[in-house]
């Protein structure tokens, strides 16, 4: 977890770095928005894909999830849509309660917290046909073995090493 931490810091200042990248991107209206927001949701769906099924480290909110997913096995696309259907809800009752109205939320917010889960899920499934992913270090094998890391999604290969 203290890792998370971690992460979850250096996440928000690559996410200050790359901001005026993003907002040197042309506006395009709807239709370039559109393919934008596609691009983004394969990169986020590949990107937690890796890291759930390679058990790293995650965001706390991710680490959460994969321990309620490891105690639980409540099936990854349904946890994470339903997670993220509660943070939405939240920042609506929130946003409406402090700045008088809903702001910041929008189409691709909506979709996003329908769809990354089912995403990602069919991304774990996707990496888990054409690559077997098996730990360089003996203590994530060791955690890996024990249940404690990757989400269990289809059938991973077993490696002989």
């Amino acid at each position: 977890y203290v890792v998370s931490i971690f992460l979850g810091l250096g996440y928000g200042v690559i996410i200050d770095v790359m901001q005026p990248l993003i907002d040197s991107l042309p506006s395009g209206g709807i239709p370039l928005q559109a393919v934008y927001f596609a691009v983004s949701m394969f990169i986020i769906s590949l990107g937690l894909a890796m890291f759930m099924r390679c058990g790293m480290p995650l965001l706390p909110f991710d680490t959460f999830m994969r321990d309620m997913i490891l105690t639980y096995r409540i099936p990854y696309r349904n946890l994470k849509t339903l997670f993220d259907i509660i943070c939405l809800l939240t920042s609506i009752v929130l946003s409406l309660l402090f700045l008088d109205g809903i702001v910041g939320i929008g189409v691709g917010t909506i979709v996003s917290a329908l769809f990354t889960g089912i995403c990602t899920s069919k991304m774990i499934g996707l990496l888990d046909r054409y690559f077997v992913f098996s730990p360089a270090s003996k203590v994530v094998a060791h955690a890996l073995e024990n249940g404690y890391g990757a989400i269990p999604v289809g059938e991973q290969k077993k490696v002989d090493r």
